[in-house]
């Protein structure tokens, strides 16, 4: 079997993470700045090696950006538009001063904070009144 890729398996498979590494090459030759976060597994690592999720708000951008991407790709504007309400959304939640514990002990140590269920209801919350 021809490999094309380093990453390619013995089943010419190319591992996920070279499929974001190829994508983000691909986004930037069309466009001059991509501020978006690689989706290399940071998170996942981050799950085995201490036992618990990381920052949401990581995650969300992580998949926002993916599906900011997608939907410029596909050319699917609503796609496109709920990525973009989802980022602002998360933002202006955090600076309303509803955060998660990992960001409020930045602010002080007895800032109040939401547990991530309670951040995430937030942010839903926040994102049904954005988008109606």
């Amino acid at each position: 079997m021809r490999r094309d890729h380093p990453r390619q398996g013995a089943d010419g498979r190319i591992s996920s993470e070279a499929h974001v590494q190829i994508a983000e090459r691909h986004v930037a030759q069309h466009y001059r700045r991509h501020d978006f976060p690689r989706a290399d597994g940071t998170v996942t690592r981050h799950y085995r090696q201490h036992g618990r999720a990381a920052n949401p708000i990581a995650s969300i951008f992580a998949w926002t950006r993916g599906l900011r991407y997608r939907g410029i790709f596909d050319n699917t504007p609503d796609v496109v538009k709920f990525a973009e309400a989802s980022e602002k959304v998360c933002i202006a939640t955090v600076e309303s001063g509803d955060m998660t514990r990992d960001l409020a002990i930045l602010i002080r140590a007895d800032h109040p904070w939401l547990t991530t269920n309670q951040f995430l209801d937030k942010l839903d919350a926040n994102l049904q009144k954005a988008m109606a």
